[in-house]
């Protein structure tokens, strides 16, 4: 098989530095597009290797991007830069906020340390209970993520077919355009389990990890056993992967993979015979799984069938120190509906329809409500309110009957400003009170407060466009097909100003050249190429969309000229 063109790297390209040269070495000078580069042809070769089973080169290739300079860029931008916890400080309590630490913890990542304790934290849940966060350190962090660079490829590409959570260029609305192709058809199957694992991210077996993790067992170990303080009280660790690590997704998902294939082997395709004992053809199961983390469906043709199911997958998960959750696991009929992701999903005679469902309305109710009740100005409140209403219209866009469901958000919310407004306003008319807080604006009524209107439920349905199940991310040969579908994914889901720019720029950062993604809060920016205090102005000529690590760069060098110039 000949080498593909895209792989061929000549010397002299091997050579080029991801500093500049000609300036000092510091944070500011890095080449990201280079360090880019190296980082995802070592991830294609991890991946090659790990499909071709040669384990022992998978771990040659691991070694060399851990200890490379480039991975240990990007680690360490990711931790400090991009993630959304990078103020969040370990039990050392050190973060790292300037480009001279940043810089520094790069090349310190070479350094074998001890790992640290972790630092025990609990946030609400849905049903009342809490659920325990486990924060490592900043330096545990950012190893675990450039272990993760190495670690995901292998594991990505053995992935099951139907699995979409914690993967790259994958999301929820794979699961539900999987699960229309699945059960949509007149003569789909009507049951499913509707099944979700119990504390999986506490109870998942050390021993299968260590056993099973494509990665030095030592340098694991370290992380699963490092134990936690909860106050000043130090807790081992004797089960389990923390909720905060870098690494405990893509673990997470290798303790689940094979679940497709196990049930295959098990409840295998079986011949159709005639009354005469005559084979006629093949017997098909009707058993498919769609799963999204530690969340999935199965399908089956009734519920006795789906019960052997049932048994069978706990058979599965129990090797791995997992079980189904008793209360959240059941076999229901599409004809009676269900719940997955936050969407219902019902059949309808030969339709089924995927819906926003009743909890993640009431949900968003509750939190619209403790926005308007907070004790915050109006121009910030609706700051808040536009942010919730945008991330939550955005996730439904792909759901049926939207028009009702943003019919009655907006009547629930103009009903909860009006309350506000009113009793703010006791004694005021309701006349005045209407016209200092409402003004028509593009043929409608809108709640505003200079400089800034609250944003309505209008989104329209965006069309899901998702890559094949067969398709490996990290292969370069498939890297035309991921941009274009990725491309138009968000050309569909982006409006204003945002998708003028995509469209404009094909959904490629204007500085590093490489594939932007709109769906990770902060990740990305948009920078005024002339400042607005040097004249600058908001049209589309003076905007561009770049990288949040991108955007920082800029400013960064721009200080250090007007520093010199002075």
């Amino acid at each position: 098989m000949s080498t593909p063109k895209i792989l061929k790297v000549c010397k002299t390209n091997m050579k080029i530095s991801i500093l500049d040269p000609a300036k000092p070495a510091q944070w500011t000078t890095v080449k990201w597009k280079l360090v880019e580069k190296r980082v995802v042809r070592l991830q294609h070769r991890i991946s090659m290797a790990a499909l071709e089973g040669n384990n022992r080169k998978v771990r040659n290739l691991q070694r060399l991007i851990v200890r490379s300079l480039s991975g240990r860029l990007k680690a360490v931008r990711q931790v400090a830069q991009e993630n959304q916890g990078k103020r969040t400080a370990g039990i050392d309590g050190v973060t790292w906020t300037t480009p001279d630490e940043k810089f520094q913890a790069a090349h310190d990542l070479r350094k074998k340390t001890k790992t640290i304790p972790l630092k025990r934290l609990f946030i609400s849940k849905k049903d009342g209970s809490t659920r325990p966060l486990g924060i490592p350190t900043l330096n545990d962090r950012a190893k675990q993520a450039i272990w993760n660079l190495a670690v995901l490829p292998a594991v990505d590409c053995k992935s099951d077919s139907f699995s979409y959570g914690f993967r790259p260029y994958r999301s929820t609305w794979d699961c539900f355009a999987q699960i229309r192709v699945t059960l949509g058809k007149r003569d789909s199957v009507k049951w499913v389990i509707d099944a979700d694992i119990s504390k999986m991210f506490d109870s998942i077996d050390h021993n299968w990890l260590i056993q099973h993790t494509p990665m030095e067992k030592s340098i694991l170990k370290s992380w699963l056993k490092s134990g936690f303080f909860a106050g000043n009280e130090f807790n081992p660790t004797e089960m389990g992967t923390p909720q905060g690590g870098i690494i405990s997704p893509t673990l997470a998902n290798l303790t689940l993979n094979g679940l497709e294939t196990f049930l295959n082997k098990r409840f295998p395709v079986g011949r159709r015979l005639t009354t005469e004992g005559k084979r006629t053809g093949y017997h098909r199961t009707g058993i498919h799984l769609i799963r999204y983390a530690d969340d999935f469906l199965v399908t089956g043709r009734s519920a006795r069938q789906l019960k052997r199911v049932q048994a069978a997958i706990q058979e599965f998960l129990s090797i791995r120190g997992l079980k189904l959750h008793e209360c959240k696991t059941r076999i229901v009929s599409t004809t009676d509906g269900f719940n997955f992701l936050g969407w219902h999903f019902r059949k309808h005679g030969s339709h089924l329809i995927g819906k926003v469902s009743k909890e993640s309305i009431r949900s968003h109710m509750d939190k619209i409500k403790t926005i308007i009740k907070s004790n915050m100005s109006v121009p910030a409140m609706i700051r808040s309110l536009n942010s919730q209403i945008s991330g939550w219209t955005n996730y439904h866009r792909c759901t049926d009957n939207l028009w009702l469901t943003w019919g009655k958000m907006n009547k629930y919310l103009y009903s909860c400003l009006w309350k506000w407004a009113c009793r703010r306003h006791g004694m005021k008319s309701k006349t005045w009170v209407f016209q200092n807080y409402w003004s028509k604006k593009e043929n409608r009524w809108a709640f505003q407060s200079s400089p800034y209107t609250l944003q309505a439920y209008s989104a329209r349905k965006a069309r899901i466009r998702r890559l094949a199940a067969s398709v490996n991310v990290f292969d370069l040969r498939n890297k035309e097909i991921i941009e274009k579908t990725w491309f138009l994914k968000h050309l569909d889901k982006l409006d204003g100003v945002r998708k003028a720019l995509w469209k404009k720029q094909k959904g490629i950062c204007c500085t590093c050249h490489s594939s932007l993604d709109p769906d990770q809060s902060g990740y990305v920016d948009m920078h005024h190429i002339t400042p607005l205090h040097k004249g600058g102005s908001n049209s589309l000529k003076n905007l561009v969309l770049v990288h949040e690590h991108c955007h920082y760069s800029i400013h960064q060098l721009d200080s250090q000229k007007s520093v010199n110039k002075t």
